[in-house]
């Protein structure tokens, strides 16, 4: 890296600049609580994050919009349900129309899809809505708000874990309703093609998922490969739903999780007891709290595998003398005397889009190769040999995983 730039960005990091202040800016009627109740949901799952490296998330509202200038990434809600006033030359309208020109993400609210057209705004009829109703728990929205400003993964990837002979359908059942709120579900019967080596696959999968739903059946104990993606998932830190059948007992082995037990709904939680266990199907009411569990749990599913990853390596540089500040869902700034490592952190596998967020974001760094740090764990050949092809195509990046941190970074 050269001194000079090195020098500039210490004095930077000194000064509080080059850090990162998001804000949303919610519009909404004067009585509506949607800003208050995202403010709620927001100190708690990321305000302690942000802190240790100084950024900050504000929410302001339509009559403050004029103050987006002063945040580094911002992003508009728009509560249709909240006295939205349909004017563009309104007080509303000159808040969305602000987001509209700067080319913001707008996230029209609404409490029925079907009726977005008499619901929203009609300057806001090009805009994909967001299904919402007051009672709801915000998880689902809250999750991609947080996407958007890249403090959370945007590919949204869930691995069922199942024994085929028990809940086959079920699994099914949980792929489509997965698919219809934007996650990419994981199936072994529907997403590994024939010829592939199949164990090695389902490894790489898990290991590149954000959660685990485990459908704990009776059988499961005795299912080998279903105890291994269970321990595998307890090594790596992943966050584990585990869907309970009625009268059996939670299976041991997933630290991570967070138990939903189908007893616990009363009558049979099944629309079809009468079929075979295979091709028993779950009631709407449970497929749509599974779905709002997997929201509810995801974020704070990934600060616990970030933090078993990136503490470990903090650790290691701090022993070469190196501090280490963690920027939440993005990258590390290792510093020392006045040397600056932007450290990108990867979970699961590090893609081309993920690879040139990371560039673009460090644009102006001159390392020769920027480093980033992803969990290697369960990596089949081909895929290491396709990463290998990146990182020597590209030149300007550096894959590393955590047992190669300390020899890298010795280097420097």
């Amino acid at each position: 890296m050269n001194n000079a730039f090195e020098v500039v960005l210490i004095q930077i990091l000194q000064r509080g600049e080059g850090i990162m202040h998001f804000g949303i800016l919610v519009v909404e009627g004067p009585c509506s609580l949607m800003a208050s109740r995202l403010q709620g949901w927001f100190d708690k799952q990321v305000q302690e994050i942000l802190a240790p490296s100084g950024e900050t998330l504000t929410i302001i509202n339509a009559g403050q919009h004029k103050e987006v200038e002063r945040f580094d990434r911002w992003l508009c809600v728009v509560n249709c349900d909240g006295h939205v006033d349909r004017e563009e030359s309104s007080i509303h309208g000159a808040a969305i129309g602000l987001a509209k020109r700067t080319g913001v993400p707008i996230f029209p609210v609404v409490s029925d899809l079907t009726n977005f057209g008499d619901l929203a705004p009609p300057y806001l009829s090009t805009f994909n809505g967001f299904q919402h109703t007051l009672g709801e728990p915000l998880d689902e929205l809250g999750n991609l708000l947080l996407e958007n400003m890249e403090l959370l993964p945007s590919k949204r990837k869930i691995f069922i874990s199942y024994a085929r002979h028990e809940s086959r359908a079920i699994a099914l059942q949980l792929q489509q309703r997965l698919a219809a709120r934007w996650y990419q579900a994981f199936l072994d019967t529907h997403t590994i093609r024939p010829g592939t080596n199949f164990q090695e696959t389902l490894m790489q999968e898990l290991s590149d998922s954000d959660l685990v739903i485990l459908l704990d059946s009776p059988d499961i104990k005795n299912r080998p490969w279903v105890l291994e993606e269970i321990a595998f998932a307890d090594r790596a830190c992943l966050g584990t739903l585990q869907v309970v059948w009625p009268g059996h007992r939670r299976t041991i082995g997933a630290g991570f999780s967070e138990p939903l037990f189908l007893q616990e709904y009363g009558e049979t939680p099944f629309l079809n007891p009468e079929a075979l266990p295979k091709d028993q199907c779950l009631r709407p009411k449970i497929l749509d709290d599974i779905i709002s569990l997997v929201a509810h749990q995801r974020a704070s599913a990934f600060r616990n595998r970030e933090a078993r990853m990136v503490d470990s390596v903090v650790k290691s540089v701090q022993t070469l003398g190196w501090n280490a500040v963690k920027h939440s869902g993005r990258y590390l700034a290792l510093t020392k005397n006045e040397k600056l490592i932007p450290m990108e952190t990867v979970l699961g596998l590090p893609d081309a889009l993920r690879i040139q967020h990371a560039v673009e974001r460090h644009h102006g760094c001159h390392l020769e190769k920027l480093p980033l740090l992803y969990d290697s764990q369960a990596i089949t050949n081909a895929m290491a040999d396709h990463l290998s092809f990146l990182e020597e195509g590209l030149g300007n990046i550096a894959l590393i995983s955590p047992q190669e941190v300390s020899p890298w970074i010795g280097q420097i």
